[in-house]
């Protein structure tokens, strides 16, 4: 099997989630990525040489399309660039999908420049992580770490929806062309998933009580307009919207 197989099996299932933009900050360890997504016509691929910036441009394009949005990084402290990006995404409840290349794992402890250890650097703000072995022997095994990669991605988009982060430690040839997807992402096995939004409960509210309704940052889309404002001349209700929510908010 070729050692680069996982990586081409990887759009099928980006496509099947509906992901078609790509963030990519340019490097050489995550050249097969960059080759896997400028490849294919399904990706729209946006390329950003600073990961603080790719990290943040990928978060509000998120939030304006309403889709999960793919950042792609190099190895190293490339990675931790993220960081501030990520953290805001799990805050806010947006989708993204980080993909970081790393070298294999012996290379870790040999103070080669720029290399680091990449185990769950977002730990506390990403809703899982993943990371794939150095080298899938058989189909069977492959099977099982794309089982693992598809149900994290469809994590991002069920509710709450956050960043999920996927390491991807690859040994060279780094330039090879990658061979064509061998599996159907319908073949993959994940869980049932479910895009229902969970919200809370709250006990009845006295008719004649004044309220306060303060909109803060979040992804709003025109259905929440329209209840704020059906809320706002409904009853006794005050909707006030902060500076950074980007809605107009009505009295």
């Amino acid at each position: 099997m070729h050692h680069l197989q996982h990586i081409a099996e990887l759009g099928p299932l980006l496509k099947r989630l509906e992901v078609h933009h790509v963030i990519i900050s340019p490097g050489s360890r995550n050249a097969p990525l960059i080759q896997l997504f400028t490849r294919d016509k399904a990706f729209s691929c946006h390329s950003i040489v600073d990961e603080r910036v790719a990290g943040y441009v990928a978060l509000g394009m998120a939030r304006q399309l309403h889709q999960p949005v793919v950042v792609v990084t190099t190895s190293g402290t490339a990675v931790m660039n993220l960081a501030p990006a990520v953290a805001e995404a799990f805050y806010q409840k947006v989708p993204l999908i980080i993909l970081t290349a790393d070298r294999p794992f012996e290379s870790i402890p040999q103070f080669n420049n720029q290399v680091i250890d990449q185990m769950a650097p977002f730990y506390n703000h990403t809703k899982g992580f993943y990371e794939f072995p150095p080298e899938l022997r058989s189909e069977h095994e492959m099977n099982d770490s794309l089982s693992a990669f598809k149900q994290l991605t469809f994590d991002a988009v069920q509710w709450p929806n956050g960043p999920v982060h996927v390491n991807l430690p690859m040994a060279e040839p780094l330039y090879d062309l990658l061979p064509d997807p061998i599996l159907s992402s319908k073949e993959i096995e994940t869980e049932p998933y479910s895009a229902e939004e969970q919200f809370a409960t709250f006990d009845a509210v006295p008719i004649k009580t004044k309220i306060l309704v303060l909109v803060g940052m979040g992804v709003y889309n025109e259905e929440t307009r329209s209840l704020l404002s059906a809320l706002s001349v409904s009853r006794p209700v005050a909707v006030i919207a902060e500076n950074s929510a980007n809605i107009q908010a009505h009295q």
